[in-house]
């Protein structure tokens, strides 16, 4: 056995040499062709940058307006590290949602938990990877200063804006909880008193891809206005998809039978436009802007619906080091057979308002008040029907079982949540202030299922539902802030907030049936339905007694309060609290230049985790998880130079992060009977557990820039450097998955195993996952004036990441089971055709010109005996345009 496997990690090995030298040179050509891009844009302007000088007009471009603070102030005066970005330049990016801004900011990372649209947001290295109904992001996702609270509300279609802030760095002081590594703020564009005016819109692309846009302003009165608007999109699924129907194996360990192997109880037939990877949503958005000329005071108010029907994202194993596994499943990356086609209805509706009263010179009163709504149906199947090579490892009472059998839905879920902030404002001689009160509650309700109708390699029926009818939260704040401008040029600022969480769980119940005297999965259609009663009993009756056909409707969760029978009590209630602050200085070097310093703390809101009775013997347990903090010291730069050709900004930064959470399935307990005594043999009882993970430290610098070095040219781009690592962490879960493979090896290959609590087991020195060490974005964009007036803008954009890890444990020793990322680089490129009265405008684009195809998301699961991904979208291109009209 130790010979066949020391061949595969040879093989394994030359398979990666083999793979390093194709990504080698695919890094070469997208290095080449990118040079080459740039150095013809540089020579075709070359001749006429002699003659060009840039207008004294250019000063306003410079001028760029964010409200980092809630306060408006000039990008190049604001003491926080932030990307801004216009319409205009999402377009030209092809965003249409946050995770298509993962290549648009250093040291940003955006990926999906595909079993459940939960969008994870890596900041500076710090993320969260809990997307359930207690899970809080460490990126604080906002629209228009709302706080958005579930991480699938940030795949809502972003349309209509007028700019994307991209801050890093704790925003804790002014933004609150959950923006720990940094906060999102997405401002939509404003109702305008000046005008009727709209735009239409359309994109035509490959995948049959089609999106419809429209906007129209109508001002109603002199000091009413209101804008709407709406977006749709349809594209058809890029996987390679079968029909989960596949017929190798019957009961026990026979061979073909004419029954498909699969669960078809949720199987249909689908079409492309129904595929994995496809897109169909909509949005819409009504606003409306009031602004009376005899009082001194605005109100934008909004109301925005949308809703999501896509099929969702697809998962693969790396077959450039996996070669038999998908040359025996029969496809590529993009390859997937579902029993379990895709399923979304995702409905989104919000409603916020935005009230600005000038009290008096001095003095502002400020009222933001925001409600929301989510409800998501979603079925995903967790496999992809991705079947482990046939081998001695692989069939019934073995590691990995003959076919794959995960079904994974949230069957109905509601999340509603209520925000509230008043905030004063004021400059008083030499001071600007602001304090204010916050209070958030959420009403959070989901029906979570997991099904495995042939389990865990012994071929018997098991699921579990998560039914949570009542999960409550109520979050208060108080904060202030000042800045006192000590004298012209020197600023120093003070900021505190106490906040306090109080979550609640009513009525929450596991209930589930993995054999037993309590249940039957098969409402007893089924004989020998459940696990065997008979310690170390191993005849035929633990193989399937049962095939694909004898699963029917009614089974399972499709009547779990009859079926199953419960597991856990979660009835709890608990209250956290943190404290944050910042303390910064900055100073005014010249009318062009600008240096700040600052130290400031963020946090994400402790919680607990569904109650598990750890003997199953009525002994209930609750694990709560404290609050994740961040201490940040930073020192920014920013400066124009070059008679203000250039725009610089440059910050370096040191975090120490504390208690950060973590979800890991862990062992929990023992059977216990009676209570006290436990079964022989031992019968582990694990769950999925949040926990904190004691200690580590970031360091790193970003740094990026806008230089227009002629009239008609724009280099913009940034560079992201990253040094993360793990300082301790007792009671370090272990390391879960392919644990056999592994130890079958070699020692030196073994998983670190779960921590007692001494910090022996733990993983200090390893990096902390989605970080990459260096990220790199350059774009450049070129106006070429036309003849009867019209403008043609050639676009390019290149970015490069380094290799990363997935998870804590960094293991990339074997490279068929490494969490580990090559580094990769993609190439982007836009030519647009503006006309002379810039009514309208036509662009051809295309993303991803080399087809670079690259991990985005681990997914946590031992099938295929090799680790599944989701991956980036293959090679795009089409054409879209717009018209704008008055009227």
């Amino acid at each position: 056995m130790s010979i066949k496997l020391n061949q595969l990690i040879n093989m394994e090995n030359i398979g990666t040499w083999s793979q390093a030298a194709m990504n080698k040179n695919k890094t070469k050509r997208l290095l080449i062709a990118s040079l080459s891009m740039f150095i013809c844009a540089a020579a075709l302007n070359l001749k006429a940058a002699e003659a060009e000088q840039p207008d004294d007009d250019d000063d306003d471009e410079n001028v760029v307006i964010v409200t980092a603070t809630k306060t408006e102030t000039d990008l190049m005066k604001t003491p926080i590290a932030i990307s801004v970005f216009d319409q205009e330049q999402l377009t030209q990016n092809s965003v249409k949602d946050i995770r298509d801004m993962s290549d648009m900011v250093p040291n940003f990372d955006v990926s999906m938990s595909p079993s459940d649209s939960g969008v994870q947001l890596t900041m500076r290295g710090i993320n969260s990877n809990n997307f359930t109904e207690i899970g809080d992001p460490s990126v604080a996702f906002h629209v228009d200063g709302v706080y958005s609270p579930r991480p699938q509300g940030a795949v809502a279609l972003m349309f209509d804006l007028e700019r994307i802030e991209v801050m890093r760095g704790p925003q804790g002081t002014l933004f609150g909880r959950n923006s720990a590594a940094g906060s999102v703020n997405v401002i939509t564009a404003k109702p305008s008193q000046e005008g009727y005016f709209g735009t239409i819109g359309s994109e035509f692309g490959n995948f049959n891809q089609r999106n419809v846009l429209g906007t129209v302003n109508v001002p109603l009165t002199d000091t009413f206005a209101i804008r709407s608007n709406f977006f749709v999109e349809k594209r058809d699924g890029f996987a390679d998809q079968d029909s989960g129907t596949k017929d190798l194996a019957g009961i026990g360990n026979q061979g073909p039978d004419g029954i498909p192997d699969m669960d078809q109880r949720w199987n249909r037939p689908v079409g492309k436009d129904e595929y994995y990877g496809n897109s169909d949503r909509w949005a819409f958005r009504v606003a409306g802007l009031w602004e009376p000329t005899d009082y001194d005071f605005n109100w934008h108010i909004s109301l925005e619906t949308a809703q999501d029907n896509s099929a969702g994202w697809p998962i693969a194993p790396n077959c450039e080091v996996n070669v038999e596994l998908c040359q025996y499943n029969g496809g590529g990356i993009d390859y997937v057979d579902p029993n379990v086609p895709g399923f979304l209805d995702m409905t989104m509706d919000a409603l916020r308002s935005h009230f600005n009263w000038d009290i008096n010179e001095d003095v502002a009163l400020v009222y933001n008040f925001g409600w929301a709504r989510q409800e998501r149906a979603q079925q995903w199947d967790g496999d992809m029907g991705w079947r482990a090579v046939p081998g001695p490892n692989t069939g019934w009472l073995n590691r990995n079982q003959p076919w794959p059998s995960l079904y994974l839905a949230t069957a109905e879920s509601e999340y509603t949540s209520i925000s509230h902030e008043l905030q004063f404002q004021g400059a008083t001689d030499d001071i600007n202030w602001i304090v204010g009160l916050f209070n958030f509650s959420e009403d959070n309700s989901i029906i979570f299922d997991v099904e495995q109708p042939f389990c865990c390699s012994l071929g018997a029926l098991g699921g579990i539902s998560f039914v949570q009818p009542e999960r409550l939260l109520d979050s208060s704040a108080i904060f202030a802030q000042m800045t006192w401008h000590a004298t012209e040029n020197l600023h120093l600022t003070f900021g505190y907030r106490y906040t306090e969480d109080t979550r609640e769980d009513r009525g929450g119940r596991n209930i589930g049936c993995y054999g037993g005297a309590g249940c039957s999965w098969s409402a007893g259609l089924i004989p020998f339905d459940g696990f065997p009663q008979t310690p170390g009993q191993t005849d035929e009756l633990l193989l399937p007694q049962y095939t694909s056909a004898d699963l029917t409707f009614g089974m399972g969760s499709q009547d779990r309060f009859n079926n199953y029978q419960t597991f856990d009590i979660n009835d709890n209630k608990e209250t956290f609290d943190a404290d944050n602050w910042r303390i910064g200085i900055d100073y005014d070097l010249d009318v062009d230049s600008y240096m700040y310093f600052y130290a400031a703390t963020g946090s994400k809101a402790g919680a607990f985790g569904d109650g598990v009775d750890v003997c199953r013997c009525g002994r209930i347990e609750f694990f709560s998880f404290e609050p994740e903090e961040v201490l940040n010291y930073e020192f920014g730069y920013k400066g124009t130079f070059l008679d203000k050709k250039l725009r610089l900004t440059v910050s370096t930064f040191f975090t120490e992060f504390t208690n950060k959470q973590v979800s890991q399935f862990r062992t929990v307990g023992v059977v216990e009977d009676p209570p006290g005594t436990p079964v022989l043999p031992l019968q582990e009882i694990g769950t999925l557990v949040t926990s904190n993970a004691g200690e580590a430290e970031i360091k790193g610098l970003e740094v990026e820039w806008v230089y227009r070095p002629w009239d008609n040219g724009r280099f913009s781009g940034g560079l992201g450097i990253l040094d993360t690592a793990f300082l301790s962490w007792p009671g370090y879960a272990g390391e879960a998955y392919f644990c056999d493979q592994r130890a079958e090896a070699g020692p030196q290959f073994a998983c670190v195993p779960q921590d007692d609590g001494s910090g022996v087991n733990n993983i200090e020195g390893n990096e902390l996952p989605y970080a990459a060490p260096i990220s790199f974005t350059l774009d450049y964009s070129h106006d070429f004036e036309m003849s009867n007036g019209a403008t043609l803008t050639s676009w390019v954009k290149v970015h490069w990441e380094d290799e990363m890890h997935f998870t804590e444990g960094n293991f990339d020793a074997i490279p068929a089971l490494s969490d580990k990322r090559d580094a990769i680089g993609t190439l982007d490129t836009t030519l647009r055709y503006t006309d002379s009265s810039a009514a309208w405008w036509v662009e051809a684009f295309v993303n991803n010109v080399t087809d670079e195809r690259f991990q985005t998301y681990w997914v946590d699961s031992n099938q295929p005996d090799a680790p599944l991904f989701t991956w980036n979208a293959p090679r795009s291109f089409g054409v879209r345009g717009a018209y704008n009209f008055d009227f």
